[in-house]
């Protein structure tokens, strides 16, 4: 009855709210102009949002979905190049994108799925150019030459499928155009000596054929400053490796990346169009973890490796961290004599085409096909101090091949629906090393390093689909419909090799674990939408989310690992993940279209909560699924062109997101020191972590014309979150404080084409902010390491678009 109470709260105040929007607007729906006239345009208006929540193009203000949008423009002037950049000026968005094949995050409302394991998908779905794709990987993507990004909050599975309880990222990147088009533009960051180069050239070839080609190209130094020392050291730590190095480089993560994107339209006939889109990105980056900095608990003054102190580390959250170059023997026995130096690469290949065939005037049949590939390889010093003491190597790879078949009609008359049908094949590869403490060659085959993983999978999604939408009483629309999907996963787990001295601990040489993952979910979805008058929108909606579960691939098997039952003693097998919920929403364009304002009030049940947590004894990563867990809140957004010249514009957000039960969760380290085996913590009716209670963006546009057709434009934003856990643990020293992020531009431009120059600064007040935490590698209690934030950033850029 307590939730209920709260949910008719919630209603009861959200309808009143919205009716006193209604009213308040009244004057000017009776001052509409009549039907057939002329309509006035005011050159204050807002442009219409366009979104594709229903797989289709529509104004958002007839969709009954929570959607932030996000144009080329925003992403421009923001300077929008990656995932983590679009969180920043979105509330209650997170993205934490880590240069390894694995950590990378994103949460949506709270609640996420940290992809720390190679093969645990996503529960934020990524929808890139219609292909639909859960691992955390594609976030690490350079985003260029785009027409949108599209944030939708809540289950989103009738449409998106399987993967999307807690919402879909859509990005869809600009297509031909009609005429001859394209730009080029080139930026310097002076804090991570970040040099980039983008550009892209598109239109119309015949009469029915468009091509657009877009490239970018870029290369950073990195934003942390690396102290170690330079030259020869001695290592005290390992005995049978005295000599190391020292660092190899004075910053981190330094990157060079590349990635182009071909877009070819066909379009024969009124009645059918097709659209090819083929991106290649090839990346290298200084190691699996580059990105990372290490921080301790109060109290604690110095990072250890197994008890021994780095000189040169400082305990703190600075920019600035200690990491020494590898040892050449070890890197090159891991790699077989390829690479001495810690590094990363890879590449990702994304192929989609895209068809629309219309039989009748009402009818419309898609297809969309997607290929996607990724490779990665890489080597680094995974307890990131001064001394190389645990070192891994990851080899990855990810194919996905899916195809989807969607019917959708557009009668005249009240009643319309869509049907499909949406096939995935899914294969994945990790093969890794590692070296978790010298002890000396191994006696039979004479190799340093502790052990070598190798994991497989394979995965076959089948789903079907069908809505149907009812408008009646002129004003109101009912749709209902579901989706139901079937899921086969096959899994291997093999440990080829197990150095001799660790026998006992991880699983012997020899050790393959088969196992096979069935299951099927329904996912039902109702709405209710009415709409006042053309430039309002309530709506109520329940819907149904899945995540689907699978085995977890860990770096390391430890002895007691199998691949039995769900929740049986060391079984890598985890359950899936089930949202039920639903909000209630109201969305306007006011004042002649000069303001727009989005309210949603929503509550989520969460069974099965997928968490992925770190094992620092074992060098590895478990998931578990957590009994039950809530997210529910209020959400608000509006932006208002208050004058030709000025357009301001905010967000805020309230989510309450915690675990309602988890008795069984994974301790912290100082916990597992006490009670070594069997240790577990009760965690029901804590927060969710890296889920602040608050969150707020906004900002605002001055744009003021200067002479000779230019323009002379200034731009300010900020974030606000509030204090939040950093990790699955709830550890009281991952704890990261409330912040401010602040940003801010300057640019001279031409506003249609021509030139432009902007200064850029991101971060401005340089926060050290930690987006995630885990326990140190080979540390003691206290000691930490986090994903940064990037501090600070200076960026100066000029372009030209025709």
């Amino acid at each position: 009855m307590k939730g209920r109470s709260w949910m008719i709260r919630f209603s009861l105040s959200g309808s009143v709210f919205v009716m006193a929007l209604l009213l308040a607007d009244q004057p000017a729906i009776a001052q509409d102009t009549p039907a057939g006239a002329p309509q006035a345009t005011d050159s204050r208006g807002l442009e219409e949002i366009v979104v594709t929540a229903r797989r289709k193009e529509e104004s958002s203000l007839k969709v009954p979905v929570a959607v932030t949008a996000i144009g080329s423009a925003t992403i421009e002037r923001t300077n929008a190049s990656d995932l983590t950049r679009i969180a920043q000026i979105s509330p209650q968005i997170q993205v934490v994108n880590s240069s390894t094949a694995v950590a990378s995050f994103v949460s949506i409302r709270g609640i996420g799925a940290a992809s720390n394991d190679q093969f645990i998908e996503q529960s934020v779905l990524m929808d890139i150019d219609g292909m639909q794709l859960g691992r955390g990987r594609v976030t690490g993507l350079a985003m260029f030459d785009l027409q949108q990004v599209e944030v939708m909050k809540g289950p989103q599975s009738l449409f998106f499928g399987k993967n999307s309880p807690q919402g879909v990222i859509s990005i869809k990147s600009r297509g031909p155009g009609d005429t001859l088009n394209g730009y080029i533009r080139a930026g310097y960051e002076f804090n991570a000596r970040e040099r980039y180069i983008e550009g892209a050239i598109g239109g119309p070839l015949t009469e029915t054929i468009g091509l657009r080609i877009a490239l970018r190209a870029d290369k950073t130094a990195g934003w942390l400053k690396n102290v170690a020392p330079e030259g020869p050291q001695v290592n005290p730590v390992d005995p049978f490796f005295p000599n190391i190095p020292g660092r190899y480089k004075d910053r981190r993560p330094g990157s060079r990346n590349v990635a182009g994107r071909l877009t070819a339209t066909w379009t024969p006939s009124s009645s059918f169009d097709t659209t090819l889109k083929v991106l290649v990105a090839d990346s290298h980056n200084d190691g699996d973890a580059g990105s990372r900095e290490l921080f301790c608990a109060p109290g604690v003054t110095k990072l250890t490796d197994y008890g021994v102190a780095d000189p040169t580390s400082d305990c703190k959250l600075d920019g600035r961290v200690s990491v020494g170059g590898l040892n050449p023997a070890i890197a090159s026995e891991m790699t077989g004599g390829k690479q001495t130096e810690a590094f990363g690469a890879g590449r990702n290949t994304l192929i989609t085409l895209v068809s629309n065939y219309s039989p009748t005037d009402n009818l419309t049949l898609t297809s969309t096909t997607g290929y996607y590939h990724y490779k990665y390889r890489g080597i680094d010093n995974a307890n990131l101090t001064s001394r190389p003491v645990v070192s891994g190597r990851n080899n990855a790879s990810n194919t996905s091949v899916t195809q989807e078949l969607r019917l959708s009609s557009n009668f005249g008359g009240p009643l319309n629906f869509v049907v499909g049908a949406f096939y995935e094949y899914g294969k994945r590869l990790q093969d890794s090393i590692a070296i978790l403490r010298s002890v000396g060659p191994d006696p039979t085959t004479g190799l340093h390093y502790t052990l070598a993983n190798i994991s497989r999978d394979r995965t076959d999604a089948y789903s079907g689909f069908g809505l149907v939408k009812w408008a009646f009483a002129e004003q109101f629309e009912l749709s209902a419909g579901a989706r139901y999907t079937k899921e086969v996963k096959d899994s291997e787990r093999v440990s080829p090799y197990l150095h001799a001295a660790f026998a006992g601990r991880f699983s012997p040489a020899g050790t393959v674990l088969t196992g096979k993952y069935k299951d099927d979910d329904l996912s039902p979805e109702v709405s209710l939408s009415w709409k006042p008058e053309e430039r309002q929108l309530v709506y109520a909606t329940y819907k149904h989310g899945y995540h689907s579960g699978g085995f977890a691939a860990p770096t390391t098997l430890s002895v007691i690992n199998n691949m039995g039952p769900i929740g049986s003693p060391g079984t890598l097998q985890y359950g899936p993940e089930k949202t039920k919920g639903g909000e209630i929403g109201y969305k306007a364009s006011l004042l002649d279209r000069s303001l727009r304002i989005e309210l949603a009030a929503f509550r989520y049940n969460v069974s099965g909560l997928q968490i992925t947590s770190f094992d620092g004894r074992n060098f590895a990563y478990s998931i578990n699924n957590a009994g039950k867990a809530r997210t529910q809140g209020l959400e608000a957004s509006a932006e208002w062109r208050a004058t030709q010249e000025l357009t301001l514009r905010g967000a805020f957000g309230y989510v309450d997101a915690k675990y309602v039960r988890y008795v069984g969760a994974p301790c912290t380290k100082a916990q597992s020191a006490v009670t070594p085996v069997g240790c577990v913590q009760d965690l029901s009716g804590h927060q969710l972590p890296r889920a602040p209670k608050y969150s707020a963006t906004g900002g605002a546009d001055y744009d003021i014309e200067v002479g000779n057709d230019m323009k002379l434009g200034f731009n300010v934003d900020f974030k606000y979150a509030s204090s939040s856990n950093q990790q699955e643990t709830l550890d009281p020293n991952a704890f990261q404080k409330a912040y401010w992020l602040l940003n801010a531009g300057v640019r001279l431009y031409q506003d249609d084409s021509g030139w432009s120059l902007a200064l850029q600064g991101r971060n401005l007040t340089n926060e050290h902010v930690s987006t995630y935490t885990l326990d140190k590698s080979a540390g003691g209690i206290g000691e930490y390491q986090a994903i940064p934030l990037r501090t600070r950033e200076i960026r100066l850029e000029a372009g030209y678009k025709f």
